[in-house]
């Protein structure tokens, strides 16, 4: 048995504050964490900090950029050795196509105006969570991959919420104080 985390986070973007406010969520980005030292996460957003307009699917610091200051609520989820190979194998088909990729901005706003649309090879942060959980075997939906918000997210059975706060006070906790990078 292993775990895997689904690291919802806050930060301080113009695009990340207009999802809280329109969310009414203090979280407006999810990641998937293959280690509990958040060392392999991967997610789709930005590709470079301070360019908000190139996104796609990244391998996320979650210790600079915009994350240096994110407040964050991290679960964990038992899988089975055999699911966690099969979504690894998964995540490691996106990096290998990631160029043909994009983040979808203008699916968040489908997602917002409840329209049924989708586009291929767009995906934003919670539409990628949700169908590598999916495609895994890891969760059954009750919705389709473009229309899962963060939030619904948190729903998954046997999902278990193992830190909240500061996500710099994360690092500290599981290094035992001592720096990490």
């Amino acid at each position: 048995m292993r775990y895997i985390y689904l690291v919802h986070t806050a930060t301080d973007s113009l695009l990340g504050r207009a999802i809280g406010t329109y969310t009414k969520n203090p979280y407006n980005h999810v990641s998937l964490a293959l280690d509990e030292e958040l060392t392999l996460v991967y997610s789709f957003g930005r590709k470079q900090p301070h360019n908000p307009f190139l996104g796609g699917f990244v391998r996320e610091n979650l210790t600079s950029g915009l994350f240096e200051k994110a407040s964050c609520c991290i679960y964990r989820l038992p899988i089975a050795d055999k699911d966690y190979e099969r979504l690894r194998q998964i995540i490691m088909t996106f990096d290998a196509t990631k160029a043909a990729l994009h983040y979808n901005l203008l699916g968040l706003i489908f997602l917002a105006c409840r329209l049924n649309i989708t586009r291929e090879n767009h995906f934003f942060c919670s539409q990628f969570v949700a169908q590598v959980l999916h495609e895994s075997v890891i969760i059954e939906l009750d919705k389709a991959y473009h229309l899962t918000t963060p939030q619904d997210l948190t729903k998954i059975k046997g999902l278990e919420r193992v830190f909240q706060g500061d996500l710099s006070q994360y690092f500290f906790k599981i290094t035992g104080g001592s720096c990490l990078v």
